[in-house]
């Protein structure tokens, strides 16, 4: 091995002396031996990296490919089944994306273990000069007399345990990280992996040095010296976890070292898994002190008190028990672990769960298993998913349907959509009966190329609609939200992990499954083409912001005791607290409703009396409080909806205060209050999910809307008083994520909005102020222009988009207006402005076809101040990379990039502009 370092060093050309040779040698032991950990904790095999190596464009990451501009990003296929895939099916090429991090505070969690580095104790190989000694001896001996000590050093190994069940697939990565955050700390003189199989019911347990290795007796990773502290990083699902078989092994280790579990899973979702641990009072007598040395106590509750002979039966019990504790896998649990396990003689309140001190079995509750997910249908299993899901991995559910589901795929996703959520939340929507079996499904070495599936159906309920167009805006909106994300991380220290980009030649080597999902998109709109974006228009600023206490999921708006519109939210622990709007001060005293589920709150105004505040559950309960001081008033009642998503009061003109609310699939229906919680008038179906705020707005006109925001920003107004009620686009916020909103009422002047979103800042807008309110006279002046009024306003905007050299054609070839060149790569980009009465004819897309042909432009867009129908829709989508922009989207373009040039009245300051004979 030596000498190929050599022959290789030499042949290299590379300078290295003894010295240099150590430290090489030194740095491939210490990096290696990390390497072989991980490698072997999450299976990923080097010849995946090797294979990146062998494509002249691996290794670029999304967020460096923004010149190709629109490119799709597919998941890597596993090779049993790339191998098999049909001829003629799609094709890309081999890129290395960047991965987004499971673990939440790694650099927390790693200084939380340092109460175990306070420690050291004398080596037994190395040795170092001990200089007072030498100093005292050579002085008495008169010479030189050197006296060596040994050397102290790091004094506790680490026994990392991995289930090896099937469930814990889902936390794969997380399950790296923490190995690795673990081992980088340096507090640990030797950490081993091992990998415990069997804890399925009636199985017997065993270990292994690696996944597939052969099976070894579980003795082996306890240590008789008591210096070594054994972690079993698990989720507990298992049955096996109530039996006796990991109870004996568990007794085993805990007799001679520190035993805890880490449960990947966080603590409200423990009473799932197949055991639920109870709070007791440990305490160690000294340093990594075994389990069954520790002193035990129950902490003291009132009822203890009174029944002495209670108090004394239960610590009768827990003598004869081992105490052996769970904590998460955060900062939190793994500090208090390291506390206990340092030994500085305190009591500690920890979550246990006890093992007999004989052979009997274990005191814990067996979870109850949940139903197979196999025998529900899909909306079966979205009812069951959504009675218990918390409000936060109901909404990641519905971004991950849009998405193929592999392990990083799905936590780019939950990081980029929902970037306040935890990978808790994920394991809701993983254990929560949406997916369909994945054990005994063959798989890959590789959790990255890995793919779950959602029950069929599940994932089109959860897109919210069966509507094509509702769809397709969701899995747009997350690809570019995936996209934008991967590219701002394109430099954070993190691993990679395979993926696809789809080539529109159909030249890569990489097939594509001919229903893959893309779950990334590095450009979506036009001003992505090599241009800048600095002339585009700023998101509209708020009037005022202030904070609010994290956790607050919903608002309403309430009247104050002189008129003024106050502000209520409303945290999960049923905390309401009434804000001044104007300053951000609490205009109350905080109070505590009892509305277990609640999801959503309403103000329902009472005559001569203080304010209702209503709250609904998931399944339609509604209860009326006193905005005062939460006492219950009046009669609560249920509504016929369930899955109820949000809800908002809303004055109707012929109806009065009625209120609001909307589902998954995207109905609001409209209810009577005052009769009971009877539903008024039909179903209006607004397809507006993902997204849960809802609130009742009045414009300048004092005409009622209903107000819809989704988690891109969009805020839509819906005329429920007209026969044609919307959508009508009203602004778009940023930042984009809206938890909730509600309305301020202003006498005489139109509605001021209010929302709140992840970073828990509520922001006050007038959102009457912005274009929107002018819309229908822009396109009554769009109705009177003519054909070349209109593609001058076209060119006009497309030069402040700035998208690239410009050069019009005038019409002169196949009715080209304009031509884009892109200043980077000279890629061409041809434009077409049809001016109609109505539709498109479709005609005029296959002639753009053939134009970009001829021109061999890269790219062709159709403008129009009228609408495309659906096949001029399904043609572009066939012909490929025809872009369609219609009078609605146009009036967004025009109200973004030529804000500057919109008069008071909401007219473009048309300009005329010599055309070119280049073409």
């Amino acid at each position: 091995m030596i000498d190929l370092l050599l022959r290789a060093l030499i042949e290299s050309g590379a300078d290295a002396g003894p010295e240099e040779l150590a430290e090489i040698l030194w740095l491939a032991i210490r990096i290696g031996a990390v390497d072989r950990q991980a490698n072997t904790t999450t299976g990923i095999k080097q010849s995946d990296a090797n294979e990146q190596l062998a494509h002249p464009r691996a290794g670029i990451e999304v967020g460096s490919l923004e010149a190709v501009g629109g490119d799709d990003y597919y998941y890597a296929m596993p090779r049993n089944e790339a191998t098999a895939a049909v001829q003629g099916s799609r094709r890309g090429e081999g890129v290395l994306v960047r991965r987004a991090m499971a673990l939440q505070n790694p650099l927390g969690l790693m200084r939380a273990l340092r109460p175990l580095s306070s420690r050291t104790v004398p080596g037994s190989t190395r040795t170092e000069l001990d200089e007072e000694r030498s100093v005292a001896s050579s002085v008495e001996q008169g010479m030189v007399v050197p006296i060596l000590k040994p050397q102290r050093g790091r004094w506790l190994d680490l026994a990392i345990v991995l289930d090896s069940h099937h469930s814990m697939l889902l936390w794969h990565d997380l399950v790296a990280e923490l190995c690795s955050a673990i081992t980088q700390t340096g507090i640990f003189r030797d950490v081993r992996l091992w990998f415990l199989s069997g804890t399925d019911a009636g199985a017997t347990p065993t270990v292994a040095t690696s996944k597939d290795g052969a099976p070894r007796h579980p003795q082996e990773v306890a240590d008789p010296s008591g210096h070594r502290l054994v972690l079993v990083v698990t989720d507990t699902v298992a049955e096996g976890w109530n039996g006796p078989g990991v109870e004996t092994v568990l007794r085993h280790w805990a007799t001679h070292n520190p035993v805890a579990l880490v449960n990947v899973l966080p603590r409200r979702l423990w009473s799932r898994c197949a055991v639920t641990p109870s709070g007791v009072l440990v305490r160690a007598g000294r340093p990594a002190a075994s389990n069954v040395s520790w002193r035990v106590a129950l902490p003291q509750r009132r009822n203890m008190r009174a029944n002495p002979k209670f108090t004394g039966q239960t610590r009768s019990r827990l003598a004869d028990r081992i105490a052996i504790p769970i904590v998460e896998a955060s900062p939190v649990g793994l500090g208090a672990l390291a506390s206990l396990v340092a030994g500085k003689g305190r009591w500690s309140r920890m979550s246990c769960f006890t093992v007999s001190r004989g052979g009997t079995t274990s005191e814990v509750l067996a979870a109850q298993e949940p139903a197979a997910s196999a025998d529900l249908d899909a909306m079966q299993a979205l009812r069951r998913f959504r009675e218990s899901a918390s409000p936060i991995a109901q909404e990641l559910a519905g971004y991950l349907s849009a998405v193929p589901l592999t392990l990083p795929v799905m936590t780019l996703v939950r990081r980029a959509m929902v970037p306040h959520s935890e990978h808790g939340h994920l394991a809701e929507v993983a254990l929560g009966g949406l997916f369909t079996q994945w054990h005994g499904r063959s798989r890959t070495g590789d959790m990255a190329r890995f793919e779950f599936d959602f029950i069929p159906g599940v994932r089109d309920a959860l897109l919210g609609s069966q509507l094509r167009h509702d769809i397709t805006a969701v899995q747009e909106l997350v690809r570019r939200e995936v996209g934008k994300y991967v590219k701002g991380r394109s430099g954070a220290p993190s691993s990679d992990f395979p993926a696809t980009r789809a080539t529109t030649d159909e030249t890569g080597d990489r097939p594509i499954a001919p229903a893959a999902l893309p779950f990334a998109q590095s450009a979506a709109i036009p001003g992505t083409m090599g241009g800048s974006s600095r002339a585009r228009r700023q998101s509209p600023r708020s009037h005022s912001s202030f904070r609010i206490p994290a956790g607050a999921m919903a608002m309403a708006s309430v009247s104050g005791a002189d008129g003024r519109s106050l502000l209520a939210t409303y945290s999960p622990d049923g905390t309401i607290r009434i804000w001044d709007p104007r300053d951000g001060s609490l205009a109350r005293e905080p109070f505590m409703v009892r509305a277990p589920g609640t999801v959503a709150i309403a103000a329902l105004p009472q005559r001569g009396r203080s304010t209702h505040l209503a709250t609904i559950s998931v399944d339609g309960m509604v209860r009326l409080w006193d905005s005062n001081d939460g006492a219950l008033s009046g009669t609560g009642f249920t509504i016929n909806q369930r899955d109820v998503l949000a809800m908002t009061e809303f004055s109707s003109i012929e109806r009065g205060l009625l209120l609001a609310t909307t589902g998954y699939g995207g109905g609001v229906r409209l209810w009577d209050a005052a009769a009971g919680g009877s539903q008024v008038g039909r179903e209006y179906h607004i397809g507006t999910f993902p997204g849960r705020a809802l609130t009742f707005l009045m414009d300048t006109r004092n005409r009622p809307y209903l107000a819809t925001a989704d988690y891109s920003g969009e805020v839509l107004l819906w005329d429920l008083e007209s026969r044609d009620f919307g959508p009508r686009r009203l602004m778009a916020i940023r930042p984009p994520e809206i938890l909730a909103m509600a309305s301020i009422d202003r006498a005489k002047r139109s509605s001021l909005l209010a929302t709140i979103g992840y970073d828990s800042v509520v922001r006050i807008w007038d959102p009457f102020a912005q274009f929107p309110s002018t819309r229908s006279r822009f396109h009554d002046y769009l109705s009177a222009m003519n054909p070349l009024e209109f593609e001058s306003l076209i060119i006009r905007l497309f030069e402040a988009m700035d998208v690239g050299r410009i050069t019009t054609a005038g019409g002169g070839r196949a009715g080209i207006d304009v031509i884009l060149t892109n200043r980077e790569t000279g890629e061409v980009s041809i434009v077409q402005a049809k001016y109609v009465q109505r539709a498109v004819p479709t005609e005029e897309l296959q002639m753009l076809a053939r134009a970009m042909g001829d021109l061999r432009a890269s790219r062709g867009i159709l403008v129009t101040n009228g609408v495309f129908s659906r096949p001029n829709f399904e043609l572009a989508k066939d012909l490929e990379r025809i872009e369609l922009i219609d009078g609605e989207k146009l009036w967004e373009l025009v109200q973004e990039y030529l804000a500057s040039e919109i008069s008071s009245d909401g007219f473009p300051i048309a300009q005329r502009r010599e055309t070119s004979d280049d073409y």
